[in-house]
C-alpha cells in the first residue's frame, strides 16, 4: 500500500462546521450524515465569504507559523520511511493537538506547548490563532478550496464537560456527536462524515470502535487548487523515473515560474488559483536522497532556500501521481517531544469527569497531482478511553525525474497543508 503523510499543521481545514452549534447531541442515534446537504452547506459557505489579500497576523501569531512549519517538518522526519512515496498534513495534526490541548493538566500544557515551540504563547492565544486560521485562510483564493472540519464523537455511556465542549465547540468549529460505540452503524456513520468532509477522498477512517473509548477525535483537511500554468494533456509520455528506471507519466510545460538551485537540491514553485496557494517541490542533487534533504530541514532551512527563487523560463517536467496511506502517529508524536499526551499520569480532566487515556493518534492521507492541478486531503483522529528589483528572466531545466520532496503552502506566511515525498510508485 501507498503511504501518505497529511498533517494539519496551524492552517485549518475546517470551514464546514463554522456555524454549528457546540451543543452535544445527545439522545437517539443520528442519522447517517446527507452527503447532498454537506455539498450543499460547503458551496453555500464558500459564496458566502469574501475573498482576504492576505492574513492579518500579529507578530506572536506571524512567530507561531514559523514554530509551526518547525513542527511540520520534526512530523515528517520522524515519519518518513524511505522509498515509500507518502504524504502528511500537519496542519490537520496541530487542530487534533489543540483540541487535546484544550483538556490536559497544565503541567502537560506547558510540555506540549513547550515541544510544538509555543511556550510564550497562552492557550487562549492558541486557541486564538487556529480559530483565525479556520476563519481566514480557506478566504484567501475562492477559486481554490480549502475545507478544514472539525469533530468529536462521544460515547453515550459517557459526557464530556460543559466548559471543553464549549470551548472546543467555539474555536475549533466542531461538532459534538454521541454514539452508540458498539454499533456497526457508528463506525458507518464515522467514516462518512469523513468522506463528506474531504470530497470522498477519505472513505475510511476506522474499522472498528472501542467500546471502552469515551470519545473520538477527528479533524479533516481537503485543499483542491488548479494549476495557474496548467500541463497540456497531450504531452503526458511516460518516461524512465528513478535509478531503477520505471516508467512513469510525466508531464510537461514550458513557463515563467520561480526556480532556484543550491548545494542541495533544485526547487520550483508552481502557484494555483488567484496565487495565494503553491506547490514547492524540492528535487534533491544527485547523491542526495529525500531522507537526507528531509532530515537537513526545518522553517529557517526552508526560507533560506526560497530567498534565492526568481522567475525562470523553464522546462518543467513532473510526473503525474497519487499518494495515500494510513498512518499511526503515536510513535512519530513521542519522538518530537509530546509523550505527556500519553502518560497515564495525565488525565484529561478538563474534557471529562472520568480519567482518561490517550490510546492513539492517526492520519489517512491522500493527494493526486495532474495536468489540472492537486487535490489533497487528510483525516486525523485521537481516541482517548477511560481509565523587489526586476530581474532579467533566465532559463531553468527542473526534470523531476528522480524522487523528490514536495509541499502545498500558503504563499504570504509559508504556512504549510501538506509535505509529501514521491519515490515512483
Amino acid at each position: 500500500m501507498k503511504k501518505v503523510f497529511v498533517i494539519s499543521l496551524l492552517l485549518g481545514f475546517a470551514l464546514v462546521s463554522c456555524n454549528s452549534d457546540p451543543e452535544e447531541n445527545i439522545g437517539e442515534q443520528p442519522n447517517q450524515p446527507d452527503q447532498t446537504e454537506e455539498s450543499v452547506k460547503n458551496d453555500d459557505q464558500k459564496e458566502e465569504m469574501e475573498e482576504l489579500e492576505s492574513l492579518i497576523l500579529t507578530r506572536a501569531q506571524m512567530n507561531q507559523v514559523s514554530v509551526s512549519n518547525d513542527f511540520a517538518f520534526r512530523l515528517a522526519q520522524a515519519t518518513m520511511q524511505s522509498n515509500t512515496s507518502e504524504v502528511l498534513s500537519p496542519l490537520s495534526v496541530s487542530y487534533v493537538v489543540g483540541m487535546l490541548a484544550n483538556g490536559v493538566s497544565e503541567k502537560t500544557l506547558g510540555e506540549v506547548t513547550a515541544a510544538m515551540g509555543m511556550d510564550n504563547m497562552t492557550l487562549s492565544e492558541i486557541n486564538d490563532y487556529f480559530e483565525l486560521m479556520l476563519k481566514d485562510l480557506p478566504r484567501l483564493d475562492l477559486s481554490s478550496e480549502l475545507l478544514q472540519s472539525n469533530a468529536i464523537f462521544v460515547n453515550r455511556d459517557y459526557s464530556l464537560l460543559d466548559d471543553y465542549v464549549n470551548t472546543v465547540g467555539k474555536t475549533y468549529s466542531a461538532d459534538f456527536t454521541s454514539l452508540d460505540f458498539r454499533l456497526d452503524s457508528s463506525v458507518d456513520y464515522i467514516n462518512l462524515w469523513a468522506s463528506d468532509h474531504t470530497k470522498g477522498m477519505i472513505d475510511e477512517v476506522v474499522n472498528y470502535l472501542n467500546p471502552a473509548a469515551v470519545a473520538y477525535g477527528l479533524n479533516a483537511v481537503y485543499f483542491k487548487g488548479s494549476w495557474v500554468d496548467k500541463f497540456d494533456v497531450n504531452n503526458t509520455k511516460d518516461e524512465a523515473f528513478g535509478k531503477g528506471g520505471k516508467q512513469v507519466p510525466m508531464m510537461h510545460l514550458e513557463a515563467q515560474l520561480k526556480y532556484a538551485s543550491n548545494e542541495y537540491c533544485q526547487l520550483l514553485q508552481m502557484p494555483y488559483g488567484n496565487g495565494a496557494f503553491q506547490m514547492t517541490v524540492l528535487l534533491p542533487n544527485e547523491g542526495i536522497s529525500t531522507t537526507e534533504l528531509m532530515g537537513m530541514m526545518n522553517d529557517k532551512q526552508f526560507n533560506n532556500m526560497l530567498y534565492g527563487l526568481s522567475r525562470c523560463k523553464t522546462d518543467v517536467k513532473i510526473p503525474r501521481f497519487e499518494t495515500s496511506c494510513k498512518l499511526g502517529l503515536n510513535d512519530a508524536l513521542k519522538k518530537i517531544g509530546l509523550s505527556s499526551l500519553y502518560s497515564p499520569e495525565e488525565r484529561y480532566d478538563k474534557m471529562s469527569m472520568e480519567k482518561l487515556v490517550l490510546e492513539k493518534v492517526a492520519q489517512t492521507a491522500r493527494i493526486r497531482v495532474d495536468e489540472e492541478g492537486s487535490e489533497a486531503a487528510a483525516v486525523t483522529y485521537w481516541e482517548a478511553t477511560s481509565s523587489g528589483k526586476e530581474q532579467e528572466v533566465k532559463n531553468a531545466v527542473f526534470h523531476a525525474n528522480r524522487p523528490f520532496i514536495y509541499l502545498i503552502s500558503e504563499k504570504d506566511h509559508g504556512i504549510i497543508l501538506f509535505v509529501g515525498h514521491y519515490e515512483g510508485e
